[in-house]
């Protein structure tokens, strides 16, 4: 979950680190207190900590390490209490949000004041405004999640490819082990599109919207994120350098042609490779196809290094992935497996038991 449970001086010479704080959480996210934990009230200069009420401190010492509990800074200035979650602050006494969660309109179902949906053994939340499950070894299913920022013209395009993959939920399974000892897993995709029609920061040119902006900055800040961008454009350059190109990526953005030969299914394909697939076969091949294979999906858990599928080439290395949240106890064997179709590994079961 990206707790910090230990925190420690770095120690210099001769002198040994020393343990400053550690940390026992309760599931939201409150500390135990007396319960086989370390926590003094220091405040350090660089490498030398003094503890407060015992040393005499020195008026230029600052607190001693504030990054806490899944690895966010803790405001206790002026008695607030909180965890700085990027776009929400959280109350980790109350398991609430001092903010509405701006997706709430996505979960009507849960308070917009609600914390990881209410099951912080499951998810995480690395900026504050959303939340993902991907490996649940107990339901045995895997999801693959991410969320793109479109404006209002391509906003109907987005949500017809986001569609194409969250319908494909459940036809493909990780596979582990062989006979009836197989494990199958569940592969569900989970794609959302936000709306953005403000201007992109970077420049004019019509495929730099602020979708863009977003995707780019939210890779540098945190390499966990799961925002992507799409646009149609006339002005990319790629564009008028090559005239057949339908589309390109970059890994965190995908760029239509506008006015091209068949956007949907260019989308369609610029998407799998910000999902990190490659071209190979089916959706994915270079120039026809228009439905997604096993082998590309095999690419995509490849990247969080479930699997041993092979690359077709290296169009799919610009996105970046994690597992974000992992729930249950893993099989010993489970890195080793692979990608099929459902109906694939039903056939397969199916004979495994009459073999047995």
């Amino acid at each position: 979950m990206g707790n910090i449970r230990l925190s420690y001086t770095k120690g210099t010479g001769e002198n040994p680190p020393v343990i400053l704080e550690e940390n026992h959480y309760y599931p939201f996210g409150l500390k135990h207190k007396k319960y086989g934990s370390v926590d003094k009230d220091l405040v350090c200069i660089d490498e030398d900590c003094y503890e407060v009420g015992i040393d005499v401190v020195p008026p230029q010492a600052r607190k001693s390490y504030q990054m806490k509990m899944q690895s966010k800074e803790f405001q206790d200035e002026l008695g607030l209490n909180v965890h700085d979650f990027h776009f929400r602050q959280y109350m980790q006494d109350l398991g609430r949000t001092t903010s509405l969660d701006p997706y709430a309109e996505n979960y009507y179902s849960l308070s917009p004041y609600s914390f990881l949906g209410n099951n912080p053994l499951v998810f995480a939340d690395p900026d504050g405004k959303d939340y993902g499950v991907y490996i649940d070894h107990e339901k045995n299913t895997i999801n693959i999640k991410s969320h793109y920022i479109v404006n209002s013209r391509d906003s109907e395009l987005m949500n017809k490819v986001a569609k194409y993959y969250n319908d494909l939920s459940g036809n493909f399974v990780y596979t582990i082990g062989e006979g009836i000892e197989a494990i199958g897993y569940t592969i569900n995709f989970e794609v959302t599109v936000e709306i953005d029609d403000n201007a992109s920061v970077l420049g004019q040119q019509d495929f730099m919207t602020a979708g863009y902006d977003r995707a780019q900055k939210s890779n540098k800040e945190n390499t966990n994120n799961e925002i992507n961008s799409l646009v149609t454009s006339k002005a990319h350059i790629g564009f008028k350098k090559n005239p057949n190109l339908q589309g390109i990526t970059g890994g965190k953005d995908a760029i239509i042609r506008e006015g091209g030969i068949d956007k949907y299914n260019t989308a369609k394909h610029e998407v799998g490779h910000n999902f990190g697939m490659s071209h190979t076969s089916g959706l994915m091949h270079r120039s026809e196809g228009s439905n997604i294979t096993a082998h590309s999906i095999g690419e995509t858990l490849s990247r969080v290094g479930l699997g041993t599928v092979k690359y077709g080439d290296n169009t799919g290395n610009g996105a970046k992935a994690s597992i974000n949240g992992e729930n249950g106890k893993a099989p010993s064997n489970f890195n080793a497996g692979s990608v099929i179709t459902q109906q694939r590994f039903d056939r397969k079961m199916n004979r495994a038991i009459r073999r047995n």
